[in-house]
């Protein structure tokens, strides 16, 4: 927690605009790079909470 709070200090002392922008960079290459497992995954949890879309039919055996 200390590291963490120094860190953020160091953060916070930063010109805006450079925070603001790498901020933006590092969204967009989470979405290039790690976009499809973000859907993926809110795709399995939506289908373990809420059941198959009519998109997606329920899948019986091993596969599923």
């Amino acid at each position: 927690m200390e590291r963490a709070l120094e860190l953020a200090g160091r953060v916070a002392g930063l010109p805006r605009k450079a925070i603001l922008e790498t901020k933006r960079r590092t969204l967009l290459e989470r979405r290039h790079l790690w976009g499809f497992l973000f859907e993926d995954e809110q795709r399995v949890f939506r289908r373990a909470l809420m059941g198959p879309t009519e998109e997606e039919p329920e899948r019986k055996g091993a596969a599923a």
